[in-house]
């Protein structure tokens, strides 16, 4: 059950930023501006500001979950972009039987216009009523998470076919002062795997700092399992010189969403 502080916030539309794991915080975003220039100004361009959305979703209340989010998350999408909604996959994860986890990546401008959807959305009464209050007071979100990124300097997000319904998300957390090494090895990585490289790569700027995200996407659940274990392999001899930690999930996609560059 959340707890009424983060209900009122939630409600006021002062969304706490929450991070997980060690090395949370946060990190000034012109460490990771892309290196292309503004013509007008020759300065470089802020980049946009994605926020990633992790809740878990209580046993035995995913059905009704499933249904306010079909009649409802329209008013979400109608006040800012998102990017992918996606629903885990439990498979043989004992850790996700008890609960069905979602994720989403939302798209802003900036850390201003995130905070002005958010009191928007606390002044939309049918939004709250239907669907915010019932989601946190009646219990069907558990544990949530959030983290805010940025896009790496050098990679652009990626159509994919609509065929690809099925979705791997992949972190990777660095000791400190690695990102930049990392980025290097990926770049490499993904070069010599165009075809299978990641719709997007993202540098964490508040919460677990020192990590990447991965967002992958596939036509069945052979191919999400077998290419990731694949990467695995690739990371191997990364783990304690370059890599601390990292692990992936796999997800299908929401019936509500789509990928969306």
């Amino acid at each position: 059950m959340a707890s009424a502080r983060l209900i009122t916030s939630l409600v006021r539309g002062h969304t706490p930023l929450v991070g997980t794991g060690v090395g949370m915080g946060v990190r000034c975003l012109s460490t990771s501006s892309p290196v292309n220039k503004d013509a007008a100004t020759n300065a470089p361009p802020t980049p946009k500001t994605y926020e990633l959305r992790t809740y878990s979703i209580r046993r035995g209340g995913w059905d009704e979950f499933v249904r306010m989010s079909t009649e409802h998350l329209h008013m979400r999408f109608g006040v800012s972009k998102c990017n992918v909604y996606l629903c885990a996959d439990p498979g043989t994860d004992s850790n996700l039987k008890a609960w069905n986890e979602v994720t989403h990546i939302w798209e802003y401008d900036d850390l201003v216009q995130r905070s002005g959807v958010r009191k928007q959305l606390a002044g939309n009464e049918q939004w709250v009523a239907t669907y915010l209050k019932p989601l946190l007071l009646d219990g069907f979100a558990g544990h949530q998470s959030n983290e805010i990124m940025v896009p790496a300097p050098w990679y652009a997000l990626r159509p994919t076919s609509p065929s690809n319904t099925h979705f791997a998300v992949r972190k990777t957390q660095l000791f400190p002062g690695r990102t930049a090494k990392w980025g290097e090895i990926a770049q490499a990585q993904f070069g010599g795997e165009a075809e299978k490289a990641p719709l997007g790569f993202w540098i964490t700027d508040i919460g677990d700092l020192d990590s990447t995200y991965e967002l992958y996407a596939y036509s069945n659940a052979k191919d999400l399992v077998e290419h990731q274990q694949h990467r695995d392999r690739a990371m191997a001899d990364l783990e304690g010189v370059l890599v601390k930690n990292l692990w992936w999930k796999k997800y299908e996609l929401a019936p509500w969403s789509q990928w969306s560059t």
